[in-house]
């Protein structure tokens, strides 16, 4: 039967940290607990890094006499927004989603390999608690701000206050995250007669003429 060793394991942190607190049987005591031998890679899912949310995920973890990960289950997912401000502007208020956090883990866990745990030399299998911590990388840095000539010599009047005729939000190709600072040309009419307008995307990549 397999003894239960709660562990507490943080990836991307190069550190670990056991903790046990149910002692084995007396005839058979754990003389050396399992560490860590190769690593599993748990991927961010992209939709979190979009929406700037992080997560810890702690599994239940099974582990064999030869070090082999036999059974991973899911003990509790905790999601945490770093800006939970919506696409309106507007603090949210439901519950975060778990964002595939969870099977990411799981995923990752099952490519773990350990040293086993051992009672008086010989491997013995055990079951430990093993968390996997989803921190967000630094935002990306918003591009230099590039101004633009424009070679028209007159300007249609400006429209009246509090018309927008047109916006849109500005993202990064690939990661979807919002560009803020990068200059947005449009232009009305054609060829010699085209009149240039200019505007720059706020924090959140928006703009508006």
């Amino acid at each position: 039967m397999k003894r239960l060793l709660p562990l507490a394991l943080t990836v991307l942190v190069p550190s670990l940290a056991w903790a046990q607190d149910e002692a084995p049987p007396e005839d058979a005591p754990i003389t050396k607990l399992p560490s860590l031998k190769t690593g599993g890679e748990a991927k961010f899912p992209k939709a979190a890094l979009r929406d700037r949310v992080a997560a810890k995920v702690t599994l239940a973890i099974d582990i064999g006499a030869d070090g082999y990960v036999e059974n991973v289950e899911p003990v509790e997912t905790t999601t945490v927004a770093e800006t939970p401000i919506d696409e309106n502007g507007q603090t949210k208020t439901s519950t975060l989603g778990d964002y595939g956090f969870t099977e990411a883990a799981i995923i990752a866990a099952a490519q773990l390999e350990f040293n086993p745990a051992e009672s008086n030399g010989t491997p013995v299998p055990v079951r430990i608690s093993y968390s996997f911590n989803f921190a967000l990388p630094a935002p990306p840095a918003p591009p230099p701000l590039v101004t633009t000539a424009s070679t028209a010599t007159t300007a249609a009047p400006p429209p009246g206050p509090g018309i927008v005729n047109f916006k849109g939000t500005i993202r990064e190709r690939g990661s979807r995250s919002r560009v803020a600072g990068v200059v947005v040309t449009v232009f009305q009419g054609e060829g010699d007669d085209a009149i240039g307008y200019e505007s720059i995307t706020n924090d959140e990549g928006g703009f508006e003429f």
